[in-house]
């Protein structure tokens, strides 16, 4: 019997000692802690410097709305000036900033408009200030921001009133179809502010006071629409697009025709031909080129 316990001690012993013996193998991971997975610690940093660039950024464009401030408030007494940012004072070449001032929009009124840019994305982002100078002081009227692929600026007569206008486009890096959305700030010439119209594909026909839109979608699915302008706001005045069957939406019936309808009344008309002025739109061939 005392042999007997004797050998159960070693088998004890050996197998105690099996346990403690390291393979060299181990993973050692302290308690409560999951082992950190290389990718999720990259992400991780990848987001840290996304952010740390857009604070970077952020101080750098505040930076430079400062300095055309400062040149601003001293030079209110001239007539006009139109200047870039030294790029070189702020060590950042992808953030720019462009203002000019005068009399942009009319001849009786001042405005300072100031555009800046930051090229460090793919995506231009683009903020717009515009301020006016009223009894000898810069009130500031517009603030906006673009930040999904601004490409254009504009100043042009919109609504045939004989002022200037402007327009700002952007055109997103993602879709299928044609997206050019445009915002338009258009001037109010008895108080020297601004409306704000958001134009999608559009064309502008300001000595006829109208300005047409085309829908997004593909060919068959979209709509072309007409709007005249009344003052500084605009008004649907009709629609065109392909007639479908009843039972579906995007059925298209044939023979082909078009449900025309007409506004205020929302009166509706099929009709076999696109009406001759909406033919001259650039987006006519994408409109009609579902047609065999």
């Amino acid at each position: 019997m005392r042999y007997l316990i004797i050998f159960f001690m070693l088998i004890c012993l050996a197998a105690c000692r099996s346990k403690k013996e390291p393979t060299g193998n181990e993973i050692h991971v302290a308690r409560g802690t999951a082992p950190v997975k290389e990718p999720v610690l990259s992400d991780s940093l990848r987001t840290i410097q996304l952010r740390n660039k857009e604070i970077h950024d952020s101080i750098i464009m505040q930076k430079e709305m400062e300095l055309v401030m400062q040149y601003a408030e001293a030079n209110k007494d001239k007539d006009s000036y139109d200047r870039w940012i030294d790029t070189s004072v702020t060590h950042d070449p992808d953030l720019q900033a462009h203002y000019q001032f005068g009399h942009i929009f009319s001849s009786d009124k001042k405005h300072l408009v100031v555009m800046r840019k930051n090229n460090a994305f793919s995506d231009a982002e683009m903020y717009l200030d515009i301020l006016i100078l009223e009894k000898g002081r810069l009130m500031k009227l517009v603030s906006d921001s673009f930040n999904l692929g601004f490409y254009s600026d504009t100043l042009r007569d919109l609504n045939g009133d004989g002022f200037k206008d402007l327009v700002l486009a952007t055109y997103s890096g993602a879709g299928c179809c044609p997206r050019e959305d445009e915002t338009g700030y258009i001037y109010l010439p008895a108080t020297g502010r601004f409306s704000v119209e958001s134009f999608f594909n559009p064309e502008y026909f300001p000595e006829e006071k109208l300005v047409y839109e085309m829908d997004y979608g593909h060919p068959g699915e979209v709509a072309l629409s007409k709007y005249r302008w009344s003052g500084t706001q605009r008004e649907l005045v009709e629609t065109i697009a392909p007639t479908m069957e009843s039972d579906h939406i995007f059925k298209i019936r044939r023979p082909y025709t078009f449900t025309r309808i007409l506004y205020p009344t929302q009166t509706r008309q099929v009709i076999t031909n696109v009406p001759a002025d909406f033919k001259r739109l650039d987006d006519y061939e994408y409109f009609i080129s579902y047609q065999e």
